[in-house]
């Protein structure tokens, strides 16, 4: 009998599910468009995805064992409800995800904010395989992210712990969607390069390369995207290139006050800016070990997340699968909702 879980990773923009076994391998998936801001067609859409997947691998040596699911927005890990959406999700805030999943699908729950599945898949088969401490960056259109510390999750009181990407790097920097200044997020996620650029455009248009005012002419400022900002920074676009360096500084000490604060051995980092830029490792890393306090950074090691996509699911699977890492004991070790 192979012993498996469904892993459901819900983001504002796609919502994937799979089947993952014991090992952390994926063996089917699926994935759909997010709906935006109805959430009671995200609800349906996660329970059609889970149904589909379902269907399309019923076997007799497949045992399933439950859902677990990763999504944007803050989860109370006590109640499996979402107690506060993002503006990337708009509408999802209170919704009880847990409770109306297992009524839906008569089968163990579990939910926990997106940035923890993704480290948790990192530390249960990924980069950071063998840690006891770690921390996680999910680099997208926010900043997500999660903390191991003594080889659990870190959730704080009800599951709020490891809004990394709002620590602020600039109190004088612009103002992120948190309501705070100066946040990483605002720097170094997809939306938050897009935005300073198109600041820079707007206040600096003469000092962008002819290949990109010729881009804004055809299509505004708003067709920019972040595989275009790297694209134009690698080939030598002054603005572009000055958008990129204070995205990497910024997030550089984001990073440093994450291993001040928490002293981990290896900090994972993935998410889709990270996978456009094949060097953001090596460069993040070189500026950590310049900027930071030697003693606390020097040990640590820099990776690249090496799930890709897929991260959400194998981690929201691993809540499952794997539940002491997931949950500690004074956080309902063992307990499905």
């Amino acid at each position: 009998m192979r012993e498996c879980a469904l892993g459901v990773d819900i983001g504002a923009t796609k919502i994937a599910a799979g089947l993952v076994d014991a090992t952390g391998q994926v063996l089917a998936h699926h994935t759909t468009s997010t709906p935006a801001g109805d959430p009671e067609a995200v609800f349906r859409s996660v329970v059609e995805l889970i149904r589909q997947l379902s269907e399309s691998v019923s076997s007799p040596d497949v045992r399933i064992r439950g859902l677990g699911v990763g999504t944007a927005g803050q989860v109370d890990v006590h109640t499996g409800a979402v107690r506060s959406a993002t503006p990337n999700l708009r509408g999802w805030g209170g919704v009880p995800l847990a409770q109306r999943l297992r009524a839906e699908l008569a089968m163990p729950v579990r939910i926990d904010n997106d940035g923890n599945v993704a480290l948790l898949a990192e530390v249960w088969a990924g980069a950071a395989k063998g840690h006891m401490d770690a921390v996680g960056l999910t680099l997208g259109t926010g900043i997500g992210g999660g903390v191991l510390t003594h080889g659990h999750l870190l959730h704080g009181t009800w599951g709020g712990a490891g809004e990394l990407g709002h620590v602020c790097v600039n109190f004088h920097g612009p103002r992120c969607t948190c309501g705070s200044t100066g946040c990483m997020e605002v720097y170094a996620s997809g939306r938050g390069l897009v935005d300073r650029l198109r600041e820079r455009l707007t206040t600096r248009p003469m000092d962008a390369s002819a290949v990109v005012q010729a881009y804004v002419r055809h299509h505004g400022p708003e067709g920019i995207t972040t595989a275009l900002i790297l694209e134009w920074a690698q080939a030598g676009d002054p603005l572009a290139r000055e958008t990129w360096e204070e995205a990497l500084t910024a997030l550089a000490l984001g990073v440093i006050n994450l291993i001040h604060v928490f002293n981990p051995t290896v900090v994972v980092v993935g998410g889709g800016v990270a996978a456009a830029n094949p060097y953001l490792v090596s460069q993040l890393a070189e500026r950590v070990s310049r900027l930071g306090m030697a003693s606390l950074v020097e040990p640590v090691r820099i990776e690249a997340a090496r799930f890709g996509a897929l991260s959400g699911v194998i981690g929201a699977a691993a809540l499952i699968l794997q539940p002491e890492t997931g949950f500690s004991e004074q956080h309902g070790k063992g307990r499905l909702w």
